[in-house]
């Protein structure tokens, strides 16, 4: 469905009426074609910057509800099925890169052509830039990555070009109007955004964080001088992103200094009243999460808002090491029994460095669209035995090469076919306890307390009696059982 948008202020009953003819098209295809006339509206040159802002501004309300629906859509679909997600995401992070770029193109040139006093929608013009590129990050880091560092100069020049004009902190109307917003907050949300190691979580927990950034965003700070609480700091001038503060840089007038030293506070006093019973309120929860749930995703924060440094568990040892990699708990039990035609082929991937607790490795983008945070993940380094881990860092690069940090769970993981609700796969991590428990990854079936499993380890059949539940993955829990030998 093609239409022509209006050419001058007196035909914006047209563009009106191409917006109702959009709203009869499904999400997608209706959020694709307002993001393609964003992207024509940037380019008419010959258009005032008021008019076209107007325009966009009509545009940008039509998406919202397209916006929200394809969002929950995404979240439904991200830890099931990558292949169903992945339209959705390149929708949306097309249409928050179109409509980015055209606020900005009209930002520029209002900037440009202020003679005098400044037009009343300048704040808001600044303000919509820097939130359209805020949610182009999240969807970045949603991915993650690659990300674009040239994004920190367009939202620092909005962000500059605001405080001059004396609006940085003028409220203006959001799209929904009861939250209204600024440019100095959209600013603060995009830093925390980039600085709270998303990179680190699971798509649900990376929901679960953005949408804690927004709720704690009014304990962020920016300064233009280093304060005692002063976390990281950037130059608005410039195309970098921000950085922790461990030294002073170099005096420049785009300088600012960030501070989520409050909101860690603020997090760690929610974690208290959370352990006490009492569930967090006022967020804009799309899904309210669990308690147990939500509890890791604080913890999260608080610490990479902290103004100390997180510390490493362990130290990293380089090491250049080919390995081959099993995607995923059915693969990685195929190989172990030996069965041939698992669902994907085994991946070559580098190991780089190792710890006492993991590895990281490198692996090329074109091999990992299934992999998130979370993600299971066989390891077999050339000249060695199999092992079993968990994804626990995933960052893509620009160059193709994607950077895994990878938890070791088992250096001697064993096939275990299960029987309960149903028959599944299962990989037993341990040798047995003193106790005779084993922690155990079922796949195919969740933990339930207090439900008996039966099974065949090494040919020898076992009764799997529940102990606790240790970890739960979206597809696979990692549960303590004691192993019972059962008769022949």
């Amino acid at each position: 469905m093609n239409f022509a948008l209006p050419a001058t202020q007196s035909e914006s009953s047209d563009l009106r009426e191409v917006v109702n003819a959009v709203a009869e098209l499904p999400a997608l295809a209706a959020l694709s074609e307002l993001s393609r006339w964003i992207e024509i509206l940037a380019g008419r040159e010959d258009m005032p910057a008021s008019q076209r802002y107007a325009q966009t501004l009509e545009l940008e309300v039509a998406a919202a509800p397209r916006v929200q629906d394809l969002s929950d859509r995404y979240f439904q679909w991200a830890s099931q099925d990558y292949r169903e997600a992945e339209p959705i995401w390149k929708t949306l992070h097309g249409y928050w890169d179109a409509l980015g770029s055209c606020h900005e193109v009209s930002l520029h040139q209002m900037n440009a052509g202020m003679a005098g006093d400044v037009p009343a929608i300048f704040s808001a013009l600044c303000t919509r830039v820097i939130r359209s590129l805020r949610h182009r990050l999240q969807w970045d880091l949603l991915r993650y990555g690659p990300l674009d560092e040239g994004m920190w100069q367009a939202a620092g020049q909005a962000y500059l070009y605001a405080c001059r004009a004396n609006m940085a902190q003028r409220l203006v109307e959001d799209v929904d109007p009861a939250t209204p917003t600024s440019a100095e907050q959209e600013y603060l949300c995009a830093i925390g955004t980039y600085i709270s190691g998303l990179e680190n979580l699971a798509p649900a927990q990376i929901r679960m964080a953005l949408q804690l950034i927004e709720h704690f965003a009014n304990h962020f700070s920016v300064t233009v001088r280093a304060e005692p609480v002063s976390t990281h700091w950037l130059d608005a001038a410039q195309p970098q992103p921000p950085l922790r503060l461990v030294r002073q840089p170099v005096p420049s007038d785009g300088l600012r200094f960030f501070s989520a030293a409050a909101a860690s506070q603020a997090v760690s006093a929610v974690q208290d009243v959370l352990q006490d019973g009492v569930m967090l309120t006022g967020v804009r929860w799309q899904v309210v999460p669990r308690r147990d749930e939500l509890l890791p995703v604080l913890r999260h924060l608080a610490s990479l808002w902290s103004i100390r440094m997180p510390i490493r568990n362990s130290r990293r040892h380089g090491m250049q090491c080919g390995v081959a990699v099993a995607p995923g708990l059915q693969p990685l039990y195929d190989v172990l029994t030996g069965v041939e035609g698992s669902d994907l082929p085994l991946l070559n991937w580098q190991i780089q460095d190792a710890s006492l607790g993991g590895v990281g490795v490198t692996a090329p983008s074109s091999s990992s669209d299934w992999l998130q945070v979370g993600s299971l993940v066989g390891l077999q380094p050339d000249g060695g035995g199999w092992a079993l881990g968990v994804v626990r860092r995933y960052q893509r690069g620009k160059d193709a090469q994607g950077v895994v940090g990878v938890q070791t769970l088992s250096t001697r993981p064993v096939p275990l076919a299960v029987q309960g609700v149903n028959t599944s796969h299962a990989i037993a991590l341990d040798s047995m306890d003193a106790d005779g428990s084993v922690r155990v990854v079922l796949g195919g079936q969740r933990f339930a307390p207090g439900r008996v499993l039966h099974g065949l380890l090494g040919g020898m059949p076992v009764m799997l009696d529940p102990i606790e539940l240790v970890e739960r993955g979206t597809d696979y829990d990692i549960a303590r059982y004691r192993l019972i030998p059962q008769g022949e």
